[in-house]
């Protein structure tokens, strides 16, 4: 740097220049005037110095005199212009909640065991066909029709499944070569069918034939009629000389419906109902959520019912809920599904529970009731409110909307006229959703510029978040200009309906939008105002002044901007004025580029040294007792090249006054 060729002052402090002005001006006007007489007196040139400023303004300190949070330096001196925006974090909640679900279902009692009736038995009398007389009997045959007893138990049932034991036993004395016997429903007057004994049977003789009931409604009141043949014998004794027949019924008999003493017995029915849902849900654990259920027993028994629903389970156990009911009532029950795990069943295009309907009748005791296949137990069931905690499976894509952030653009002073041409885009998404996705940003600058950024998003969870991050590097037209304002909205989509992952509660997606442009840029016409310096003048009075002839301003500049640079130094004994009103103005004063070598760096500086008369107007400037100093430097713009600023460039300005007086001439 140069340096003034007679003094060498700080740029703030002015003080020493002015008592030594001051003392120089004495000396002199005091030689001027010692003698009474006007002797013709020896003349001579002295010059002396003011100094006006002196600075070394590198990229560095520029960056931190404009004070922008938008331009910084890293640790290696690297100098850009960064705009930040953080989108809001938004909570993820595909997936952690499904619809109401109401349906009902209706189990049928279905096929009823009853007990076999105790059998019936009557009697066909020898004697009332043939004396009973000892001695040789000849062939004979026998018809007899007669009602059995009434049988006990049931009233009626219309068989599925059971038989009739029809027996028959030879207490004539004489053999049956032939036994054929028929049985009569009485109250439908229906024959149930007919056995025959082909082989007869032998005195003492027992022999038993079924008859299907299937598909037959019987009460409880039969006649039989039977055909026996005898071709004779003889007869060694008399007395209760028949033939018994008894009817009997098999030990099970199902029945679709019947007026009976029904026995206590168990039911166990299963319904699957779907939820309407379009992701395909593996597992998930319920945060909160209500089932209710409204059962009622259509039946004439008493029953205790549990419904099991086994897709819900806590610590291993289904979720079961119980019932008591009378014959013929409704109830409502309900649980509360908080902190249940939730596994629907496997395969189903939706979520899928089975109802498992557990059914304990209890038995009609000594009365007869009516029962049928067709009563029922029916339940409607309400599912709501389920929330998720947690849930693993197939998410169908979700899209999540971003709301709207704007953020205002400090534009640095003297930046509006910049067009950042080598700016990029950092879209830094953090995940913590175990699920990929997508992220649609757009961005709106406050001159209509509009820029749409879409990119992939990897899954991440909430211990292990993981950023993804989207890089855009053609920004121009979005930056050109700079704008003031920059809205950022769009929206998070998650989940792709392949991909198997999961959602919790606590997932989220967060994202910062980062613009960073070194500084290298095309510059339209650009100025800049620097700080404001000061010179104390105190000790130079006015007379001082009006004493001085001539002088000159005279400016150094050495320059490692790739800029060129018009300088204007402005005076002024009044720093509100100095801008806009100065006093004096040095300038404008060219100032070439630094050297640019091929990398679009500076490589050497270039430095220039103007000289400017001042005359003794100019030199009025002095009469002030401080003196404040500002420096102008316009850059007159690249021609839409674009240049490369580092913080080795500087710019080094230095200005002094230099004052001409002939001694002798006072």
């Amino acid at each position: 740097m140069r340096k003034s060729s007679v003094f060498d002052f700080s740029l703030n402090s002015m003080k020493l220049p002015g008592a030594i002005l001051a003392l120089l001006l004495a000396i002199i006007l005091g030689m001027g005037g010692c003698s009474i007489e006007k002797p013709q007196s020896p003349t001579w040139d002295t010059e002396f110095v003011v100094p006006l400023m002196s600075h070394n303004y590198d990229m560095l300190e520029l960056v931190d005199r404009i004070a922008e949070d938008n331009l910084a330096y890293d640790s290696l001196g690297n100098i850009s212009f960064s705009v930040e925006q953080n989108l809001d974090t938004v909570a993820i909640d595909a997936g952690l909640a499904i619809d109401d679900l109401s349906d009902e279902f209706s189990e049928s009692l279905g096929l009823i065991e009853i007990s076999a009736p105790s059998p019936v038995t009557e009697h066909i009398l020898l004697e009332d066909y043939i004396p009973l007389v000892l001695g040789e009997v000849p062939a004979i045959s026998v018809s007899a029709t007669k009602s059995l007893p009434i049988v006990s138990d049931v009233e009626s049932a219309t068989i599925e499944s059971g038989s009739m034991i029809v027996s028959a036993t030879n207490d004539f004395g004489i053999p049956l070569d032939s036994v054929s016997i028929g049985i009569l429903d009485m109250t439908s007057l229906e024959v149930l069918g007919t056995v025959t004994f082909e082989d007869g049977l032998g005195m003492g003789e027992t022999r038993s034939r079924s008859i299907d009931l299937s598909g037959k409604t019987i009460w409880n009141s039969f006649y039989f009629g039977a055909s026996l043949h005898s071709p004779g014998g003889t007869l060694f004794s008399v007395g209760e000389n028949r033939v018994t027949i008894t009817v009997g019924f098999s030990n099970t008999i199902t029945v679709s419906s019947a007026t009976a003493k029904i026995p206590a017995q168990e039911k166990s029915y299963s319904q699957e109902i779907s939820f309407s849902e379009e992701n395909i849900i593996t597992s998930a654990e319920v945060r909160s959520g209500d089932v209710e259920l409204t059962v009622t027993n259509n039946t004439n028994l008493a029953a205790d019912i549990e419904i099991v629903i086994s897709q819900f389970t806590d610590d291993g156990n289904p979720l079961s809920i119980p019932a008591s009911l009378l014959p013929s009532q409704t109830s409502i029950v309900s649980a509360d599904l908080s902190g249940y795990d939730f596994t629907p069943i496997d395969g189903r295009p939706e979520p899928t529970v089975e109802f498992t309907t557990n059914v304990s009748l209890a038995g009609s005791g000594v009365v007869t009731v009516y029962v049928s296949s067709d009563n029922n137990f029916a339940v409607e069931v309400n599912v709501s409110n389920i929330a998720f905690r947690s849930v693993s499976g197939i998410i169908n894509p979700t899209v999540i909307e971003i709301e709207p952030i704007t953020e205002l653009v400090d534009i640095p002073n003297g930046f509006e006229n910049f067009s950042l041409t080598s700016a990029v885009m950092e879209i830094s998404i953090q995940s913590a959703v175990n699920l990929p996705g997508e992220i649609e940003i757009h961005l709106e600058g406050g001159a209509g510029q509009e820029l749409d950024v879409v990119g992939t998003i990897a899954p991440g969870s909430v211990e292990v978040p993981i950023t993804s991050t989207i890089v855009v590097d053609d920004l121009s037209a979005f930056l050109n200009p700079i704008p003031t304002e920059i809205t950022v909205s769009g929206y998070a989509i998650v989940g792709d309906g392949a991909t198997e992952g999961g959602v919790t509660e606590n997932d989220f997606v967060f994202g910062t939008v980062t613009i960073t442009s070194p500084l290298e840029m095309t510059i339209g016409e650009t100025e800049f105002e620097t700080d404001i310096s000061e010179a104390d003048l105190n000790d130079i009075s006015s007379e001082d002044v009006d004493r001085l002839n001539n002088g000159s301003a005279v400016v150094h500049t050495s320059n490692h901007l790739p800029l060129a640079a018009t300088l204007t130094l402005h005076l002024a004994g009044d720093s509100t004025s100095l801008w806009d009103n100065p006093e004096l103005t040095i300038g404008p004063i060219e100032v070439a580029s630094g050297e640019v070598g091929t990398s679009g760096l500076v490589i050497e500086a270039i430095g220039s040294d103007v000289t400017i008369a001042l005359n003794h107007d100019d030199l009025s400037i002095l009469d002030n007792s401080i003196l404040y100093v500002g420096e102008v430097i316009t850059f007159p713009g690249t021609n839409g090249q674009a240049v490369r600023i580092i913080s080795s460039d500087f710019i080094d300005i230095e200005a002094y006054i230099t004052i001409n007086a002939r001694i002798g001439d006072f």
